[in-house]
Formats: C-alpha cells, structure tokens, sequence
C-alpha cells in the first residue's frame, strides 16, 4: 500500500496486519509523508505555486490554462491529497499504536523524525 495506510481506522488497520500475518501473506506499507513545518508549508503552497508559475510556461498552450485555471482538476486533486496528510497528521501517531498493539515481531515500527 503506497500512502493509504493511514486511512484506515486503527481497528481496520489491525485486522489487515492480522490477516496478512495469520494467512502468511506479505503486506509492505509505505508512508512518505513529514510532518516537519517545512513539509507541511510546501504541500499547502504546490497548489498556488502551480497557478502562479503556469503562465510561464512555453510554449502555454489552450489546454494548459483549461485545466489550471477553468477547471482545476489538477490542483484540485493534488490539495485533496495534501489534505489527506494534513488528516493524517491530526491523527499523529495512529498508525505506530496500531503496529504496538499488533504486538507481532515481523512488523517494522519505525517514523520519520518529527
């Protein structure tokens, strides 16, 4: 799973290591997300930055400022991504519970440095 994890409830996110580990099946989650200041700042100004820097861009074709500026799809999806890691960091430390009270040895605990 890339950058799902912490979408599950800590319920649901036990029970998927559970079954991954009672069927002897191999589950790998990965989690690339910071929650430094820096991090944080950088996800919340992509979507303006895209906005503000699209003009420069040659040749600008029609296409271009549909999508950046009439409909913004693109920024769109990319502010509700950010807004998933944004959730993600209100529920701080969710997943490393759920990996503690998995109490399995196979997992690896580990987080970025906060």
């Amino acid at each position: 799973m890339f950058a799902l994890f912490h979408h599950f409830r800590p319920e649901a996110a036990q029970s998927n290591l559970r079954d991954a580990f009672q069927n002897r099946r191999p589950i790998c989650v990965f989690e690339a997300t910071s929650r430094s200041a820096p991090a944080i700042a950088t996800a919340i100004l992509i979507p303006l930055l895209v906005l503000l820097l699209t003009p420069r861009v040659r040749p600008l074709s029609w296409t271009q400022i549909l999508f950046t500026y009439l409909l913004p799809i693109l920024p769109l999806l990319i502010f509700l991504g950010r807004a998933g890691v944004a959730a993600q960091n209100l529920y701080r430390g969710g997943v490393e519970r759920v990996h503690q009270r998995a109490g399995s040895a196979w997992l690896h605990v580990g987080s970025r440095a906060d």
